[in-house]
């Protein structure tokens, strides 16, 4: 019998290091929407829906690349074991760009943008995928930056073209292409996800929702949110590219949380919401250590419990595990 997309994904990662988180909750920097309790800081503050419009977008810069070495700027992060196969980060404008250290370079390379804490997510995703480039883009705190980012169609180009160029530049290799693309976020880092969708889903390959996938309620005639209905516009690229993984033409990570919110679906909440639309439903239980699953094609789902700071940036460690069940899909087809 033909092995299952996570065994396969577990034989891909080999001896690649997950480990486990160690946050510090004051160093959290909560998700847009701001979460409740001790998970921001005491603060039960919700903040507006993003808006495309509240800032121009943010292109990133031909500057010269740096390679400075990477700071740890929080303590919630899986365990640094080094950049392994791949250079150190440089850096153009915003971007950071890690290469693979392997030469030559084949004719087309295959792309991990990760947004928010991308140095986090970078310390899994090395020893998942030797072979990708990463691109991490951290903009602050709150999904409004990063919603305002990549708001203009032409702002994701730019990035892709950032990486390319960088591509060629580490390798001396004129010709070298950006392949595949695949998206992963965590936390507020969702929202420059799904603009990218809006504009740019045919040029994606897999997306990895790490505790990632927000939405707003709906709201009743008299402007009230109806807790707990889904507002599914915002949703619309993101059930798109989870029915292309259904049929197995591209890949799709999605984690939840207990993480509460106020004013704005959970990641749970919206996982359900998804799963619904699929004719399926969110499969019960699941903790901190031992999620629940749901597989479908190339559609795959883990509800993890927890509402603590620590059980929200436990998902930053994810990220190897989705890289790999991206990459285990791409061999066995």
């Amino acid at each position: 019998m033909p092995s299952s997309p996570r065994v396969r994904a577990r034989s891909y990662l080999g001896l690649a290091v997950v480990g486990s988180v160690a946050c510090a909750p004051a160093m959290y920097d909560p998700p847009h929407p701001r979460v409740t309790g001790q998970m921001a800081r005491g603060s039960s503050v919700s903040t507006p829906p993003p808006s495309a419009s509240e800032r121009p977008p943010v292109a990133a810069s031909s500057a010269p690349p740096s390679s400075a070495p990477e700071r740890s700027r929080f303590a919630c992060a899986p365990p640094d074991v080094g950049f392994s196969g791949h250079g150190p980060w440089t850096t153009r404008g915003k971007l950071k760009i890690s290469v693979p250290a392997a030469r030559p370079l084949p004719p087309e390379v295959d792309v991990i943008f990760h947004f928010h804490f991308s140095d986090a997510a970078r310390r899994t995703l090395v020893h998942a995928a030797p072979d990708v480039a990463i691109a991490g883009l951290d903009l602050g705190e709150g999904s409004r930056v990063y919603g305002a980012a990549l708001a203009d169609p032409r702002s994701f180009v730019k990035l892709l073209g950032d990486v390319e160029a960088t591509l060629r530049e580490q390798s001396g290799q004129p010709d070298v292409r950006v392949g595949r693309v695949a998206l992963s976020s965590w936390s507020a880092g969702f929202a420059a996800t799904t603009r990218v969708l809006k504009h740019h889903a045919r040029r994606i390959d897999a997306v990895f929702f790490l505790d990632s996938l927000y939405a707003p309620y709906e709201k009743d005639e008299a402007g009230a949110l109806r807790i707990g209905a889904v507002y599914g516009p915002p949703l619309a690229g993101a059930l798109a590219f989870a029915r292309r993984a259904t049929r197995g033409e591209a890949t799709m990570f999605v984690s939840t949380s207990d993480a509460p919110t106020i004013g704005y679906a959970s990641t749970k909440e919206v996982a359900a919401w998804l799963l619904a639309h699929l004719g399926a439903r969110l499969p019960p239980g699941g903790t901190v250590a031992e999620p629940a699953r749901f597989d479908r094609g190339a559609l795959h789902v883990e509800v993890h419990g927890g509402n603590s700071a620590e059980a929200h940036c436990a998902h930053l460690a994810l990220a190897g595990q989705a890289a790999a069940l991206w990459r285990a899909r791409l061999v066995a087809r």
